[in-house]
C-alpha cells in the first residue's frame, strides 16, 4: 500500500485516510462522552467511610461508631 501524505496521493489513499481519521474521532467522542458519567459514579464508591488521619505523622483510622 502507498501511503502518500500531501497532494500528491491517489484517490485511494485519501479515502482509507479519511476513513481512519474519522473511526478515530468516533473513538475519541465516545471516550470523552463516557468519561464524565463513569468519573461520577465512581466518585460514590466508599463516600460513607470516614477515615480519619494524622496531619503530622499521616497515620489513619476509622472513628469509632456511635451506639
Amino acid at each position: 500500500m502507498n501511503m502518500k501524505i500531501g497532494s500528491g496521493g491517489s484517490s485511494i489513499d485519501s479515502v482509507v485516510m479519511d476513513g481512519l481519521i474519522a473511526v478515530i474521532g468516533v473513538i475519541c467522542w465516545i471516550s470523552i462522552s463516557l468519561s464524565l458519567p463513569v468519573s461520577i459514579l465512581v466518585g460514590f464508591v466508599g463516600r460513607s467511610e470516614i477515615v480519619n488521619g494524622c496531619m503530622n505523622c499521616g497515620f489513619k483510622w476509622t472513628p469509632a461508631r456511635r451506639k
